[in-house]
């Protein structure tokens, strides 16, 4: 999806010798890493579109001026939302990462984190989300699980020796928090404002209660049957180079 329109960025021009589908390719594989943008390949693409109450998601992509040169330069903005064949929201880059560890696809993205000692960057080095439902009377209740594994990258004062066993556990405290918000606020704009079922709630409750789906969910706009509940936890593997488990 583009931020202005598609000519606009297919037509740009980044520079005599670099080839414009390739520039847009690494701006978009590049938001992966940068926690601004969710990926999938086409036939996924499809099959979530096309399901009954399943949400598809792809990039927002954009051009601007490079200030160095007279040349365009590509950006990923966020991720746009689908639903039922239309165009529910977008999100921004923010919230792009709470729907990249809701769907198992935050392995590689950052986090920074500030604490009083300074600003760390944790880098995601795995995560698993896991949703189990449990239906009480006419409401469904989920349970999302999220576990990481970060390694500390990077360090405002460079000095990496000078954190302690206590900084360590300051900076998982404060990312759980920051983390849990912006779950929070992915599931907030995306689910509960504009019926994009990011978690596959829909699909979840069909395989476990077809009764109860036929009843509630398969007619869409299902929000007010969903609840929910976070268990986050950070583990941390690496500060630097140096191994903690040395």
């Amino acid at each position: 999806v583009s931020l202005s329109t598609a000519k606009e960025v297919v037509s740009a021009s980044f520079g005599d010798s670099v080839i414009g589908a390739k520039e847009l390719e690494n701006a978009v594989k590049s938001g992966e890493y940068t926690s601004k943008s969710v990926t999938a390949p086409l036939y996924k693409f499809i099959n979530l579109i096309s399901g009954e109450t399943d949400c598809a998601y792809c990039p927002v992509i954009g051009v601007e001026k490079n200030e160095f040169s007279d040349n365009m330069i590509a950006f990923v903005y966020g991720t746009a939302l689908f639903y039922d064949n239309t165009l529910q929201t977008v999100i921004n880059d923010e919230d792009t990462l709470g729907l990249m560890l809701l769907t198992n696809q935050a392995g590689g993205a950052s986090i920074p984190v500030e604490t009083q000692g300074g600003t760390y960057t944790l880098g995601i080095v795995s995560g698993k989300t896991k949703i189990k439902p449990t239906i009480k009377e006419n409401t469904a209740l989920f349970d999302i699980a999220t576990t990481l594994k970060c390694d500390i990258v990077e360090y405002e004062n460079a000095d990496f020796s000078v954190i302690s066993e206590e900084d360590i556990e300051i900076i998982k405290k404060n990312a759980l928090e920051i983390i849990g918000k912006r779950l929070e606020q992915t599931l907030k704009i995306s689910f509960y404002a504009n019926n994009c079922d990011i978690c596959r709630f829909g699909k979840i409750l069909m395989l476990k209660d077809t009764d109860f789906y036929n009843k509630y969910i398969s007619r869409g706009n299902f929000a007010d049957k969903i609840q929910y509940s976070l268990d986050i936890e950070i583990s941390v593997r690496r500060v630097g180079k140096e191994s903690l488990f040395a």
